[in-house]
């Protein structure tokens, strides 16, 4: 079977455009990929995070999204001649942040070396449809993207569609039109007024001195009618009020409170129980409470000693150590002093008076020894300076130069030949210079007359042709339209509300959760296989929508069946919770289909076991009797003979099917195993 192709958002893809979905965000789309494979066929899967065997990753040159198609975008991949030596079997797309976010694989595609004479530029497309195009943006370094001619054309007819191209400007012909309860109005070639519509009916305007806006007009009465029994006796919860009969009731620690039809106290509770309040001249709180003595228990040996742990302390073993360059310390039993150690030894300090570190020293004298022909000469790169061997050299239009033993100076050199600098006093710069005259030499029969293509021109005999499916056309010599034709015929499109159009989408939403017989074990694209396994939503937005217009009306078990209910109707489907997110398809494997009609008693898509009709026969006979064959049989073993009161013979027969029909461990008719599928729509 021919590989299929495809592209697939990744899992990480998906997660990323329902986070921008519910948060108001965009997906930030930055690189495109393209891999060999490894030098294998590829087939994209949701959980890849890379491509099998990445050859060249660029940024994106474009994102076009389909206007058509909400859910539809294209990312384009420009990969110059430059690159190349390999073939392409699989291209992905990134976020801006490295994550794998669709992965497609593509026909064997060769991108040749530049060496090998057949070197170009490939653009590359990759198709994606996701839950909302919009929610997906480019992030690119403009600086770094090649515009191929098509990206430019796409661009400047965008530009030349856009009405605010050019915010500054307005056509003539633009028309400022009057709107409901508006009249005048017209192009912009003259000034245009809009009066407004006055009146009294619907879509006119009410002017300020219109009576019905006095302010002599009196309200009805309501007050009567409002209150309790009244016509329209308004409730407490009609104006935001609480009905008289809500208790204030008294929480832990208070007492009184009742309902609202009277003021109400609430008490505090004073006490010494739990539950109590305790007031602010209670006797426990008097300033004159004698603390217990402590200080005497805590001590060392005390009933209740602290540890100096015990009050953040440290013992008096701990020791103060001198380290490297000082000497004292000991325990914290005493107060402990640590001096530094002056010396001339490692490890002790040098003291600020020491005598190496006295200003008179002298340093050794080297400024004659580094000279030329010292004992220890300096080069000049040695100081990072040049010989003086190094030379200014003029170039061409300069004089002059020579080593850095002296000045040099460099000067131009002004003259007319090449090579030479024009002076700004030059005749030859002066504005008085009239050029020579050429537009009538240059029109058609001039001396030096210029052909269409000397310009950058194509010449008017050029034609505009109409191909196939077009009509119009002609040459250069006026415009020129070209019309679309349409039609049912061959060579002719079809429009967009046309009836064939329309019908052929509602008969494919009709086929969706359809069982159907297939032609080959290998799946093909937007089904499953009727086996009961689980199709989530979110992988077939359109079973979704079948399911929520209640498309699958008794068909359906519940969410929480148990495992009889679910084997004694594997026809049905079942949501996988009570907020499904997806469905348990019909297990249809091993099964017959059997016709279902309205009026039957027996429920649709539900499942009987295997049974046949009762099959039973035996009788008697008081002297053998041949039979002649078929399904009747005559027991020859020895019980099956009896020996009766006269002396007479006494035999058995009986039935077994399998003599004249096939028969095995289960009831079937003669049948054929074909695969069965199931379309759930449309992928994203």
């Amino acid at each position: 079977m021919s590989q299929q192709f495809r592209t697939v958002t990744t899992n990480a893809g998906r997660n990323a455009v329902r986070e921008a979905l519910t948060q108001g965000k965009t997906v930030k789309l930055s690189h495109m990929s393209v891999g060999d494979g490894g030098g294998n066929p590829v087939t994209p899967l949701s959980t890849m995070t890379k491509l099998v065997n990445e050859r060249f990753r660029a940024q994106i040159n474009d994102i076009v999204l389909d206007p058509a198609t909400p859910d539809l975008f294209t990312s384009e991949l420009f990969i110059p001649q430059a690159e190349g030596g390999w073939y392409i079997r699989e291209v992905g797309l990134w976020m801006d942040d490295g994550t794998l976010f669709a992965v497609g694989n593509t026909p064997l595609t060769e991108k040749p070396d530049i060496s090998s004479g057949a070197a170009t530029d490939l653009l590359v497309r990759l198709i994606i449809r996701v839950l909302d195009a919009a929610t997906i943006s480019i992030e690119i370094d403009p600086a770094q993207v090649l515009a191929t001619r098509e990206y430019v054309d796409r661009k400047l007819d965008a530009h030349n569609k856009d009405g605010g191209a050019h915010e500054t400007l307005a056509r003539k012909s633009v028309q400022i039109k009057a709107g409901t309860g508006l009249t005048g109005g017209g192009t912009l070639e003259a000034d245009r007024t809009l009066t407004i519509k006055y009146g009294n009916t619907a879509g006119t305007a009410c002017q300020g001195n219109d009576v019905r806006l006095a302010d002599a007009r009196t309200p009805k009465p309501h007050k009567a009618t409002h209150q309790t029994g009244g016509s329209d006796a308004i409730t407490p919860a009609d104006i935001g009020a609480a009905d008289k009969t809500i208790q204030i009731k008294p929480g832990t620690g208070l007492t009184g409170g009742g309902t609202l039809e009277a003021d109400r106290t609430l008490t505090v509770s004073y006490g010494t129980a739990a539950g109590t309040a305790c007031q602010g001249n209670d006797a426990r709180l008097s300033n004159a409470r004698t603390p217990t003595a402590h200080k005497t228990t805590h001590k060392t040996g005390g009933t209740d000693a602290l540890t100096p742990a015990d009050i953040g302390a440290v013992p008096t073993t701990v020791q103060v150590i001198a380290g490297t360059g000082l000497s004292g310390g000991g325990s914290l039993a005493a107060n402990r002093t640590l001096a530094v150690t002056y010396g001339t030894a490692a490890g002790t300090a040098c003291q600020g008076n020491d005598a190496r570190l006295s200003n008179a020293r002298t340093p050794t004298a080297h400024k004659t020894t580094h000279k030329t022909g010292g004992t220890d000469a300096l080069t000049p790169a040695d100081i990072g300076a040049v010989p003086t061997t190094v030379q200014v050299i003029a170039g061409t239009g300069l004089s002059g130069g020579g080593s850095l033993a002296a000045n040099r100076t460099l000067a131009v050199t002004y003259g007319t030949a090449a090579g030479t600098a024009c002076q700004g006093n030059d005749a030859r710069l002066s504005n008085a210079r009239t050029p020579t005259a050429h537009k009538t030499t240059h029109k058609t029969g001039g001396t030096d007359a210029l052909t269409p293509a000397d310009i950058g021109a194509v010449p008017t005999t050029v034609q505009v042709i109409a191909g196939t499916g077009l009509s119009g056309g002609g040459s250069l010599t006026a415009n020129r339209t070209l019309t679309v034709k349409y039609g049912t015929g061959a060579g002719t499109a079809c429009q967009g509300n046309d009836a064939r159009v329309t019908a052929s989408e509602a008969f494919r939403l009709s086929m969706i959760g359809v069982p159907r017989y297939w032609r080959s074990t290998t799946l093909p694209a937007g089904h499953v296989w009727a086996n009961g396994d689980l199709a989530l939503f979110a992988d077939w937005p359109e079973l979704k929508k079948i399911y929520d217009a209640g498309g699958f009306a008794g068909m359906l078990l519940a969410y929480n069946a148990n495992s009889a209910t679910i084997a004694a109707n594997l026809g049905k489907w079942r949501p996988n919770a009570a907020n499904p997110t997806g469905l348990y398809v019909p297990n249809l494997s091993e099964q017959f289909f059997r016709a279902w009609g309205q009026g039957l008693t027996r429920e649709a898509g539900t499942t009987q076991g295997d049974a046949i009709r009762e099959i039973w026969a035996a009788w008697d006979s008081p002297a053998y009797t041949s039979v002649a064959g078929g399904a009747a049989y005559h027991d020859n073993d020895s019980s099956g003979c009896y020996q009766t009161v006269d002396g007479s013979g006494f035999h058995t027969f009986g039935v077994r099917v399998s003599l004249t029909v096939p028969t095995a461990a289960e009831n079937r008719p003669v049948n054929v195993a074909l695969p069965v599928v199931l379309y759930l729509g449309l992928r994203p």
